[in-house]
């Protein structure tokens, strides 16, 4: 196939792919036709006055991808899917990123909200001062095993998430069918990543199932969580339109996604939900003293933990 009939190929594919998306985004787009005169001028000097240089750059990174692809699709007889290939690939993965560059450089890297919600739990920096002083970033720990379903399964028979017991428990499960297994565990006040993550855990796993000692790791990594003085979401709302929804550490990952539509309501007007957690308020963690007071609990409870299992 030609470049030429490459080219055509890949702009018939474009426009009809920007026109299914334009005539999606006016539907999604006509109930909002009564806001405010205010709301709209500001959306036109932000986003619209942009999509002259955002179609531009992508019409040309799509000839780009175009005559990349080509020769690595003749070899395989699939020179005229280039086209699906072409647009899937820019309006999937990167018209996306594009836009947001470019409208973001159109835009003066900054976009004007009423409402902000902080969700970014142990990683919340002292950009709100109110909320970096009211959490401890606790570090847990995650390893992932290489494939070894025969060894595995000696061990652990079921595909649910497991929780044993003890005071400074652990957590695992089976994934990749069965191939592998998902194990995390531990937590420390160092921020700092341990050289020896992959070892540390490794070893809790053979301590639980001495038959996987065998069974190697293939990741691990660590990631922090934030917990409050008083073990309780913070969930509310500061002053001028700020929200927060942080301090899930130790409530599972299904609290988030309830704390989120807690906050939801709550932006769109519809209830005062949040408001039942304003007792708990944002209490003061003071700090390196809190870490060490954290670290300490930690540690009393491995210890009765091994006082428990000694014999």
């Amino acid at each position: 196939m030609s470049i030429k009939q490459e080219i055509d190929n890949y702009l018939k594919g474009l426009t009809k792919t920007r026109l299914i998306g334009l005539i999606h985004s006016l539907a999604e787009e006509f109930p909002r036709m009564g806001q405010s005169l205010a709301d709209r001028t500001r959306h036109t000097d932000g986003g619209a006055r942009s999509l002259v240089i955002i179609m531009i750059c992508g019409f040309f990174v799509g000839m780009v991808l175009s005559l990349q692809a080509i020769n690595a699709l003749e070899q395989f007889g699939a020179s005229d899917q280039v086209s699906l290939l072409v647009g899937k690939s820019l309006f999937r993965e990167l018209g996306p990123v594009l836009t947001a560059l470019l409208f973001a450089g159109r835009a003066g890297t900054s976009v004007t909200a009423s409402d902000v919600v902080i969700a970014t739990g142990g990683y919340t920096s002292p950009l709100v001062p109110a909320l970096h002083k009211s959490f401890l970033p606790i570090a847990t720990y995650v390893m992932l095993t290489q494939a070894n379903p025969e060894l595995i399964s000696t061990a652990v028979k079921t595909t649910s998430a497991i929780l044993d017991d003890r005071r400074a428990s652990d957590y695992y499960r089976v994934v990749d069918d069965g191939r592998r297994l998902l194990w995390g565990g531990r937590i420390t006040t160092r921020t700092a990543e341990p050289r020896s993550l992959a070892c540390l855990l490794h070893k809790s796993m053979s301590a639980t199932y001495p038959q996987l000692n065998e069974l190697q790791v293939d990741y691990a990594w660590s990631g922090l969580m934030s917990y409050a003085r008083h073990q309780m979401p913070q969930i509310g709302r500061l002053a001028n339109g700020m929200w927060h929804c942080t301090a899930f550490g130790g409530h599972g990952m299904n609290t988030t996604a309830i704390g989120g539509r807690v906050i939801a309501v709550g932006i769109t007007g519809h209830s005062d939900r949040y408001q039942r957690f304003a007792p708990f308020g944002l209490a003061p963690t003071f700090g390196a003293l809190g870490r060490a007071a954290v670290q300490g609990a930690y540690w009393r409870c491995q210890l009765a933990d091994w006082w428990r299992e000694r014999d």
